[in-house]
């Protein structure tokens, strides 16, 4: 693809030119045939491109209505949606915030996070503490939380500087101890930072089950994720699991937290939610946080103008 005024991200690369698609075979306006094989941290069509029923549910939602604003009026594909995931979803997580992709949904989990503190009577609990090697999206917001350093480094100081604690990462261990003999001191770093900014300061932990754009596909040990749901209870830390690149089976298990039992407070979903054929993300919530904020009749201080649109749903 020649210069044109399309700002792209890479100016070294030459792009081509996409034409089409069918099923897992993508072309190019040269008649090049090419493996779609970017299901990792590009849009993930999971199911393969032009997909009769999906292209037809998409036409039909389009021919009723071009859009309608979710403050004003609700749509039953959303909630049908919503009571898809909430099926899929640990029990108990099963309240559903509708986005457009990853980056929405960790900012919409982190806004979500501190309001539920806030009604339970915790309002000095604001801080969010992440791990380095972690990628959580790229707004300001979201860069400050996640731990890419490539990615940081030329927007610092404008995002707020949060807490990072070591990734759980044995090939090349922060503390250059061997597993098991370690003790999981990875896990236990977010305790002792916990306690050095003040457990009455830390409203949220975040962490992808398998760490992708930031490590590539770098899985924790056993011990590792329980341990950590033990320190985010005794703390009244919500664990906000990213599950963007991770969730709808692409590890064997529907949600990758699922491998070690352990369910988060909060979790983060897109890509594989729509396959690629739309813009969509997620924020599914332990009942808990909504219940909390229902009794306190509290709005949710959020919301974006596609979230809950009803193509996307």
């Amino acid at each position: 693809m020649e210069n044109t005024t399309l700002i792209v991200r890479d100016f070294k690369q030459k792009y081509r030119m996409i034409d089409r698609a069918e099923g897992i075979y993508v072309y190019d306006t040269d008649g090049k045939r090419y493996i779609d094989g970017t299901s990792g941290s590009a849009a993930v069509s999971s199911i393969g491109h032009g997909v009769p029923e999906v292209v037809n549910a998409i036409h039909t939602q389009l021919q009723k209505y071009a859009y309608s604003p979710g403050h004003y009026f609700a749509n039953e594909p959303a909630r049908e949606l919503a009571d898809l995931l909430a099926s899929i979803t640990p029990q108990g997580l099963n309240q559903v915030w509708l986005v457009c992709d990853g980056t929405e949904a960790t900012e919409a989990a982190v806004k979500f996070a501190r309001q539920y503190h806030q009604e339970a009577g915790r309002p000095t609990k604001s801080l969010v503490i992440s791990r380095w090697q972690s990628y959580h999206g790229a707004t300001i917001a979201a860069l400050g939380y996640g731990g890419h350093t490539y990615r940081r480094r030329k927007f610092y100081p404008m995002y707020e500087n949060t807490p990072h604690v070591p990734a759980a990462y044995c090939y090349r261990c922060y503390f250059g101890q061997k597993y098991p003999q370690c003790g999981i001191r990875c896990a236990q770093a977010l305790d002792q930072e916990i306690q050095q900014q003040g457990p009455q300061n830390v409203a949220a932990f975040i962490a992808e089950p398998l760490v992708g754009a930031a490590l590539g596909a770098v899985a924790p040990v056993k011990e590792y994720f329980p341990m950590i749901r033990e320190i985010c209870d005794r703390h009244e830390v919500l664990l906000i699991a990213d599950e963007v690149m991770t969730g709808f089976g692409r590890t064997g298990e529907m949600f990758a937290m699922q491998h070690w039992n352990v369910k988060p407070d909060i979790m983060t979903c897109a890509k594989a939610i729509s396959g690629g054929y739309v813009p969509l993300g997620a924020a599914v919530l332990d009942e808990k946080i909504i219940a909390l904020m229902k009794r306190k009749d509290s709005n949710v201080i959020s919301g974006h103008t596609y979230g809950s649109h009803h193509v996307m749903a």
